[in-house]
């Protein structure tokens, strides 16, 4: 009797799904799996506006309108890489600006 174990490369979810809305201060968690053949050794997210990357399957944070934008988390084995996005919305309130204009006499 054969036994045949087939490699392939991981198959990349990101939790929560495509688009996660939130609110400035707001506690989050950004979370990956996959389905692998050899299973990934790890897991690396990137937040692709600013490059910042975090080597974990789960990257918590404190929502920031800074944040705001795409999450990619990447997962590699022996056999190839894969990855999945998301997109982060950070809702916040209004910001005044104002201008202070001195007049002397």
């Amino acid at each position: 009797m054969y036994f045949f174990q087939v490699l392939f490369k991981p198959y990349v979810r990101v939790h929560p799904a495509d688009e996660l809305t939130v609110e400035d201060g707001q506690s989050i968690e950004l979370s990956c799996d996959s389905h692998a053949n050899p299973s990934p050794p790890s897991y690396e997210w990137i937040h692709l506006n600013s490059g910042e990357r975090y080597i974990a399957p789960k990257w918590a944070l404190v929502a920031d309108r800074k944040l705001a934008g795409r999450f990619e988390c990447r997962g590699k084995n022996s056999v190839g890489e894969g990855s999945a996005e998301l997109n982060l919305i950070v809702q916040y309130g209004p910001v005044v600006t104002t201008k202070v204009c001195i007049i002397y006499h």
